[in-house]
């Protein structure tokens, strides 16, 4: 798994702080990059790459917030990306 471009397609949602705030532009922004991530790298991601990549970046963007704070918050969208990235391989959309 190509972690920096998962890194990519991942960073202009995690750019906006907000990008947990469950806002329709924030979901938007998420969908749009998983979009991109599975246009790009395919469906077959493990949730430990986006874990691993979603946790990196956070920290890279927003070295002062809690990190444990937000766990449960990447696990929630990990999970959603599983079932897409899952609902897309088993469709054979993409």
């Amino acid at each position: 798994m190509n972690l920096e471009a998962l890194k990519e397609q991942l960073r202009p949602w995690l750019l906006v702080s907000t990008w947990d705030s469950g806002h329709s532009l924030d979901e938007r922004r998420f969908h749009k990059a998983l979009h991109g991530v599975f246009s790009v790298l395919g469906t077959a991601i493990p949730t430990d790459d986006f874990r691993q990549v979603m946790i990196e970046l956070l920290n890279e963007l927003y070295p002062t917030q809690d990190s444990i704070d937000r766990s449960a918050r990447i696990e929630s969208f990990v999970n959603v990306a599983e079932r897409i990235g899952l609902y897309l391989h088993g469709a054979r959309i993409l």
